[in-house]
């Protein structure tokens, strides 16, 4: 395994600019899977793990376009078994945090389709979804309507402590800097 150490001082080889972690912001990182998935580092300090280099807002648009969840299992003709499967899931997660919060206001950051709010709301949360995604918005708010607000943590603007829970499933690596947006929620 190699050790990088980044310094913000120091030149960044052409092809690549150098990036610190963007949780602790720590220059030492190594490549787990250097042979399979080069640009993925793991952050020596901390242990989080993220793409390096970021991919642009360009290229996240295509990442997250309308055909993402077709790689899950999902498509809107036969949704029904990666239905199933997330919201057995999310059943199992609400179970557990329920051992510490009664029902009451959820917001889920990265709502995806919206099963996390579907069954939050069998379970008598008032369930609101934040996602990036428009597709996924759209679908969501079919489960579950008007439940799923489109935009960002940043840019969705909720009142201070407006949820009693608030889930991000399949959330963190996505994040530019997940320290910042978790400041956020609390």
């Amino acid at each position: 395994t190699q050790i990088f150490a980044y310094r913000s001082d120091a030149p960044a080889p052409a092809e690549e600019v150098p990036m610190a972690c963007p949780n602790c912001h720590s220059g030492v990182r190594v490549f787990p899977f250097r042979d399979r998935f080069s640009w993925i580092a793991s952050c020596v300090k901390c242990g989080l793990r993220y793409v390096t280099p970021q991919p642009s807002d360009e290229e996240l648009m295509e990442i997250y376009s309308d055909t993402y969840y077709c790689g899950f299992g999902f498509t809107a003709e036969f949704p029904s078994s990666y239905r199933e499967m997330k919201q057995i899931g999310c059943a199992r997660l609400l179970s557990f945090a329920e051992t510490f919060v009664s029902p009451g206001s959820l917001v889920d950051v990265g709502s995806a389709l919206g099963d996390m709010l579907l069954v939050a709301s069998q379970r008598g949360w008032k369930a609101t979804g934040i996602e990036r995604n428009s597709y996924a918005v759209a679908c969501a708010n079919e489960l579950l309507p008007s439940a799923t607000l489109h935009g960002s943590l940043e840019s969705v603007n909720l009142p201070a402590a407006s949820a009693d829970l608030v889930t991000c499933l399949d959330v963190i690596e996505h994040l530019r800097e997940p320290s910042r947006a978790f400041l956020r929620v609390f």
